[in-house]
């Protein structure tokens, strides 16, 4: 495991652990919400597999389409839809795509994206991803909606990467501070949606 893997994994247990703190995950007596559906990536990396929920007596589901390069997909709230970063063929630049579960092909959003975006959806049914800023350092984006602006929600170098909704609204993501001696070190930030 390389140190950006290593990197990854613990910004991931972070967060998973953040998500227990502030109650993002349920429990506290509260209802607790159903599973989703996973959405994996099939060993060839260019389809898409559907698992039901854990104890689901539903087998897996291959969708027939296929893409050149698949990477980070995510199942909406609604369990029906999905988005996933993908370039249908080799010569297509890598974009952010919407589908449904329903085995049609997804729509791309326009979003220019790379390999390392991930992405989130907000409870207002937009996506928050990660993607290169102008000044070359990773940020955090959301998409447009009909009634709500989209664009870059954080600034400054923080390389914002790995975005995971809380159950407030806000998104969590893990990025670098700046230390007074100049050195950059890992950590979990969040901003709201409208970048505030």
């Amino acid at each position: 495991m390389n140190a950006r893997s290593v990197a990854r994994a613990v910004g991931l247990l972070l967060v998973a652990a953040a998500c227990v703190v502030v109650g993002g995950c349920g429990g506290n007596g509260k209802s607790v919400q159903p599973l989703l559906p996973a959405l994996v990536i099939d060993e060839s990396g260019h389809g898409l597999v559907v698992r039901d929920t854990v104890g689901s007596v539903t087998p897996d589901r291959a969708l027939s389409w296929s893409y050149h390069e698949l990477h980070a997909p995510a199942v909406h709230h609604d369990g029906e839809r999905f988005a996933i970063v993908g370039r249908p063929t080799k010569h297509d630049p890598l974009r952010l795509y919407v589908g449904t579960l329903d085995d049609k092909p997804p729509r791309s959003l326009g979003a220019d994206v790379d390999a390392r975006t991930r992405l989130a959806w907000l409870p207002d049914d937009r996506i928050v991803y990660s993607a290169i800023a102008h000044d070359t350092s990773r940020a955090l984006f959301v998409t447009a909606s009909q009634d709500r602006p989209g664009g870059q929600i954080t600034f400054g170098g923080t390389h914002a990467n790995d975005p995971f909704v809380l159950k407030d609204g806000r998104v969590l993501f893990c990025g670098t501070r700046v230390e007074t001696d100049g050195t950059r070190k890992p950590a979990l930030f969040t901003v709201r949606p409208d970048g505030t």
